[in-house]
């Protein structure tokens, strides 16, 4: 018998960890009708109601399948997912138990890519232990995306929710159901705006706050997504998604709303911002290259991540305290290329309720090799990390990005020399925007005293950046 906690297929558009602030609407001056909206269930690419089209049962014996499973627990649990009317369709998986038998099944093992072996499976940790005892599982079958919806320009349309008990004693079985997103329409000024929700954190409901991380304009959490082209949700291209989070104001056209769904996702509250305010600018950038250059402009704090006008128009913000800010600047220069520079401002600020608050961008980049007193120490035929830092004027940064038309900038660079000036190893960042270089040191170097010297090319903003420092190898 069919069970209702089972295999739900889950259309997420981004991951759990999605980037906010690129903010699509800055260009626009949407107004939004408060009120409460009714959502429907739309199945991605068909926009039909979620139907039930297979079931997870167990499977008593591993013939047939390849290698080993590689399984802590002595009590593995096997079984296969099987879809209505496609006998031929069969998914192995395995549940384990990583901590040892008897602590709990925390790892499921799945053959996603139907090639009944096991040194081919996907692993997934458990994404959620459930009230009821049972556990729960996340990850995408792009097989199953291929065959239901070959239409499909989004791999990531077929996500699994894999729901299980959690003790030996109950039956491995389950419903699997063809599931898409809620989805709406919000009156505006300009129409009817279509609109999505999405289960950021990927737990079956759709009004949890996010999380944000400190230091970022990034965070974990439900969201809601505005089809502002009315081109169609899996018509939009990655630039344009833009995730408004659930349950806090966020910034459109100048004012703060606040969007507010059900826990099921059947219904969405839209309302205006009513907490304490303050008004932000950005102050004229002048000669200053990344100031005069500055597109975006994200400011980070407890309620989250707020786009501010870069031509020095004012915008409401929520007053609190900001943990960081988020700069971006666009530079084209007369040949054609065009430079892109972005990095985050990590010194706190506060605005007060009430306040007008006039933000400056820019000013002379520093950059320097970072060590405390002692010389830097390097050991033979180790790979070893060397810090550097960047201040934009008189405040440090965290992570830098530099582009352009022809290229990514390759990040810090590293030389390592010897007393002649012949270079014995070199570092390079990992191309991730992290301000660290590794340094390889070859074994057969001599241990001594060498020279290390750093650059950073930022392009037109404030050109190559240098820095140069001793170091001891042993």
């Amino acid at each position: 018998m069919r069970t209702r906690a089972g295999l739900l297929l889950t259309s997420v558009l981004l991951p759990c960890l999605v980037a906010y602030g690129l903010d699509r609407s800055r260009d626009r001056n949407p107004v939004l009708v408060p009120g409460d909206y009714t959502t429907k269930w739309i199945i991605p690419s068909t926009e039909q109601p979620a139907t039930l089209i297979g079931e997870v049962v167990e499977r008593k014996s591993v013939r047939g399948i390849k290698g080993k499973a590689c399984v802590v627990s002595e009590l593995p649990r096997y079984g296969q997912l099987v879809f209505d009317g496609v006998p031929d369709w069969r998914f192995d998986l395995v549940l384990d138990e990583s901590k040892g038998t008897g602590t709990g099944y925390d790892t499921l093992y799945l053959d996603v890519n139907h090639r009944h072996d096991f040194r081919d499976y996907v692993r997934f940790a458990a994404s959620r232990a459930n009230t009821d005892g049972s556990v729960s599982f996340y990850g995408v079958l792009s097989l199953l995306v291929k065959r239901l919806f070959p239409e499909s320009r989004n791999r990531n349309d077929g996500k699994i929710d894999l729901v299980f008990g959690n003790t030996d004693e109950t039956p491995m079985q389950g419903d699997v159901y063809l599931r898409g997103y809620w989805k709406g329409d919000i009156e505006s000024d300009v129409g009817k705006i279509p609109v999505r929700l999405m289960d950021g954190n990927a737990n079956g409901q759709y009004s949890d706050r996010w999380v944000w991380v400190v230091g970022d304009s990034s965070g974990v959490g439900d969201a809601v997504i505005l089809d502002w082209d009315r081109c169609g949700f899996e018509n939009m291209k990655p630039d344009t998604v833009v995730p408004y989070p659930v349950a806090q104001p966020v910034s459109l056209g100048g004012k703060l709303y606040q969007f507010e769904p059900s826990a099921s996702g059947d219904r969405l509250s839209v309302s205006l911002y009513h907490g304490p305010v303050a008004r932000v600018s950005i102050q004229p950038g002048g000669s200053d290259p990344i100031a005069a250059n500055a597109s975006r402009v994200i400011a980070a704090g407890a309620l989250g991540a707020f786009s501010i006008p870069v031509d020095g128009s004012m915008t409401d913000v929520p007053a609190g305290t900001y943990n960081s800010l988020v700069v971006s600047a666009e530079l084209h220069e007369q040949s054609g290329q065009t430079w892109k520079l972005s990095y985050v401002d990590t010194a706190p600020f506060l605005v007060r309720e009430g306040e007008i608050l006039r933000l400056r961008l820019g000013g002379q980049v520093h950059f320097c090799i970072a060590h405390g007193p002692e010389p830097l120490r390097l050991h033979r035929g180790k790979t070893a990390p060397m810090a550097t830092t960047v201040r934009v004027g008189e405040r440090s940064i965290s992570g830098l990005h530099v582009s352009s038309s022809n290229g990514t900038s390759d990040g810090p660079v590293a030389y390592v020399r010897d007393a002649a000036g012949l270079t014995v190893a070199k570092g390079a960042s990992r191309g991730d925007g992290s301000l660290t270089c590794w340094i390889q040191v070859p074994r057969q170097l001599k241990p001594g005293e060498y020279s290390v010297e750093c650059s950073l090319d930022t392009g037109p903003f404030a050109g190559v950046l240098q820095s140069s420092a001793v170091l001891t190898v042993d």
